[in-house]
């Protein structure tokens, strides 16, 4: 823990994240034309499909951001908020950079964490990617 400057405690624990960062394909193109209303109509199903997967794995949004209008990000009642900052945060930004059209891409840390989930016919190798 850190004290700031008014004396106060700064209270945080370490834990095990995953960053998960999601790119709608050409979306930027799509909405340069479209009122921002419009356009958040067209992001908002596939948002919701995210957010839920990640809540189903008892996951949480910290924030969303992109092409479309300012949306709030809830959380259930009485639950911390965290802001994952640093290495990992900035490494997850980087991997759906390079991960291709229709793609994900992880590190090995992940990999290890999810291969249970996945049959090895679909796993494209960080050297394979174009």
């Amino acid at each position: 823990m850190e004290a700031n400057a008014g004396g106060d405690t700064l209270d945080g624990e370490r834990k095990t994240v995953t960053a998960f960062f999601a790119d709608i394909t050409g979306s930027t193109l799509l909405m340069e034309s479209l009122d921002p209303e419009e356009a958040r109509a067209l992001v908002d199903p596939a948002l919701k499909l995210m957010v839920d997967a990640v809540h189903s794995y008892e996951g949480y949004v910290v924030q969303s951001t992109g092409d479309v209008v300012v949306r709030p990000v809830h959380s259930e009642s009485g639950r911390a908020e965290y802001t994952p900052i640093g290495h990992a945060t900035n490494l997850a930004s980087r991997m759906q950079a390079v991960a291709p059209s229709g793609s994900v891409a992880i590190t090995e840390a992940t990999r290890r964490l999810v291969e249970a989930s996945f049959s090895s016919s679909n796993v494209v190798r960080p050297g394979s990617m174009g």
